[in-house]
């Protein structure tokens, strides 16, 4: 049994363990680091056996390894109940390497390939090019915003019936843009008619208004400007 690979497991546990704390930056990027671009590839490649693979090819594999077992694991993660968090992505990372490494200690030691100095050929200088142009390329559209044509807003419109025969009225806005409305507010007559207002993305209007008895239904109607069609409509009994 090979005692090596269990401090792999050992280091991906600490450094799961190190990203739960609330740590600088900094030392949370270090720290990380390994977890994530080493010790996955790492500890599966040897479960596997690698004995016939030189140092130039492990250079390659193991970031590449390690990158695709990151993203098997994302997907996993993602369907869990708690969902894909960076602490819940770095203990699901952890365990993947503790588990790959307790079977490269139990695994036959194969014989290796004896070699000499070691060497980069070509080929290696190629791949490992290619493997730094996808992730450089990945982090790239991970980091540059998506056109939102084909993204749609909304609104909000509540209704509350508050204290002393009162009623509030809520508009929040997720449009896109700046949005024109207007918003009628009946009972037995109309409470409050706005012919025009504006919202911004995000922005919110409220207001609260005094109605004659608490048991009269209340009806809230917002269009959007220029339109004669409910855009939300509320109805409070």
């Amino acid at each position: 049994m090979r005692a090596w690979p269990l401090l792999a497991g050992a280091a991906a546990a600490g450094c799961a363990a190190a990203t739960q704390l609330s740590l600088p930056l900094g030392v949370s990027v270090v720290v990380a680091l390994p977890l994530v671009f080493v010790l996955p590839g790492l500890a599966l490649l040897e479960a596997l056996g690698s004995a016939a693979l030189g140092g130039a090819q492990r250079l390659v594999i193991v970031p590449a390894l390690s990158i695709a077992i990151d993203i098997v694991v994302a997907l996993l993660v993602n369907f869990l109940h708690s969902g894909l968090t960076s602490r819940s992505w770095a203990v699901a990372l952890a365990g993947v390497v503790v588990v790959t490494s307790i079977v490269a200690c139990f695994r036959r030691p194969e014989a290796r390939v004896r070699s000499g100095a070691f060497r980069l050929r070509w080929t290696d200088i190629v791949a490992l090019a290619v493997a730094a142009a996808i992730l450089g390329g990945a982090i790239v559209v991970a980091r540059t915003p998506v056109s939102a044509k084909q993204a749609q807003g909304y609104t909000i419109l509540s209704l509350v019936r508050g204290g002393n025969s009162t009623v509030k009225v809520d508009v929040q806005s997720g449009e896109l843009q700046t949005t024109r409305y207007r918003l009628l507010v009946t009972g037995n007559h109309v409470v409050y008619r706005d012919t025009t207002f504006r919202l911004a993305p995000g922005a919110e209007l409220a207001r609260r208004f005094a109605i004659a008895s608490p048991r009269n239904a209340i009806r809230a109607t917002l269009y959007l400007a220029g339109s004669k069609r409910p855009y939300r409509h509320v109805f409070l009994r």
